[in-house]
């Protein structure tokens, strides 16, 4: 008769069960699988949340683009608009020494042709389209248009007085040139080719 064999009891052991290396890992730093979970949602939750408002971003920059664009084609449309009305001569004046302003009116009568820039110089043309007058009306008139349009001794009297910058109004006729500076005038006598000064009256 063959002895019994005693066996351990195991139901009294408490299993234990080895963390694996990714949990030691987290442990270490403080993380738990959960807590990894949840970090990896709060990025994902935020990343989409900047993506959104970049997208926003890029999409309120598009419309503001897109309205600055068509206010500069209907401004250079009306613009065109002004300048097809006019004849060649005065449109090439206006467009050669005021190249920057749109025309804010254009008039036309009997012997004259009157063009008013819009915050800038007024301009008038007799009947063959020859300027009559330029006012700047508070601005000082381009150099280019004083060398282009003044008699030449005119034009030297003003550069060597350091006046091109201060010429203010240009007025025209048969026996004159008249320019107004800022705190006088110049009067040109076309026969004579005399210079005359005199005070600026007020405005």
């Amino acid at each position: 008769m063959s002895a019994e064999k005693n066996y351990p009891d195991y139901s009294t052991v408490i299993p234990t069960f080895r963390p694996s290396a990714r949990t030691i890992w987290l442990k270490k730093r403080g993380l738990s699988p959960i807590s990894r979970a949840q970090n990896r949602r709060g990025r994902a939750f935020a990343s989409g949340r900047h993506s959104l408002a970049e997208s926003l971003g890029m999409t309120i920059s598009s419309i503001l683009l897109t309205l600055l664009v068509l206010l500069s084609l209907m401004s250079c449309s009306d613009n065109n608009d002004a300048y097809s009305e006019m004849p060649p001569k005065v449109a090439s004046f206006v467009a050669k020494y005021f190249p920057n302003y749109n025309v804010d009116s254009y008039t036309t009568s009997a012997d004259a042709i009157h063009v008013r820039l819009k915050d800038g110089p007024g301009i008038t043309f007799d009947k063959d389209q020859l300027v009559e007058s330029v006012n700047g009306y508070g601005s000082t008139l381009p150099q280019m248009l004083l060398f282009d349009t003044l008699p030449p001794k005119l034009y030297s009297y003003l550069e060597s007085g350091q006046n091109l910058n201060n010429v203010f109004a240009i007025y025209f006729s048969p026996k004159t040139v008249y320019v107004i500076l800022l705190n006088y005038s110049l009067i040109y006598d076309n026969a004579t080719g005399e210079i005359h000064q005199e005070i600026t009256p007020p405005a």
